[in-house]
């Protein structure tokens, strides 16, 4: 109990260390985060005139990104509508995830070569989340009151998972790191070295 409570308190206090907001951590984080999205935006929606600005409102102070969007025809509702924002929290939606896994990696006891593909494949399965995740978001916000409830549906559903629920943050590095324990033969060496048989 004592090994096990020892691996726990370390994974804690790495993870509490990577995923603090410093100041140099949340610029970094919201620059490579944005860079993400326009690279999603100019890939899958290359023919929409989307901008991705960074963001700053001491009332929102965990939204650092905003995505606008074009405007888009509300069929129904008099006037000019307003540009579309959708927010991000760079932070949490695409550092937190990565901190998680590294921190995982950092004080799981296996060989250092076990460990760095762990941190490869994982981030590179975490960028991919992101990207659909980010995906999502523009798709969804980009459908009106006249698109059809089969794209629009799974649309909202899918934002509603990927987007706005804050397990995305944690549960996936967990699950591919459990994953990545059982497929690499690790899983029995972390059980002995916490049991002690």
């Amino acid at each position: 109990m004592k090994t096990l409570s020892f691996f726990a308190l370390r994974f804690v206090l790495v993870f509490v260390l990577l995923a603090s907001p410093w100041q140099g951590v949340r610029t970094l984080t919201g620059a490579a985060f944005r860079l993400h999205i326009r690279l999603v935006a100019s890939t899958l929606f290359s023919r929409q005139s989307i901008r991705v600005e960074a963001f700053s409102n001491p009332q929102y102070p965990a939204i650092d990104t905003v995505v606008v969007l074009p405007d888009q025809p509300r069929p129904g509702r008099p006037g000019t509508p307003a540009e579309a924002k959708i927010p991000f929290d760079s932070l949490s939606q695409g550092w937190i995830p990565l901190a998680m896994l590294t921190a995982l990696g950092l004080v799981t006891p296996a060989p250092w070569s076990k460990r760095l593909k762990l941190l490869l494949a994982g981030s590179l399965a975490i960028l991919t989340l992101e990207s659909a995740a980010i995906f999502v978001s523009i798709a969804f916000n980009l459908t009106t009151d006249a698109t059809p409830a089969w794209p629009r549906v799974p649309l909202m559903c899918a934002n509603r998972l990927l987007v706005e629920n804050i397990w995305f943050s944690f549960v996936p590095p967990f699950l591919f790191w459990a994953g990545w324990l059982a497929g690499s033969g690790c899983w029995k060496q972390l059980k002995e070295r916490l049991t002690g048989r």
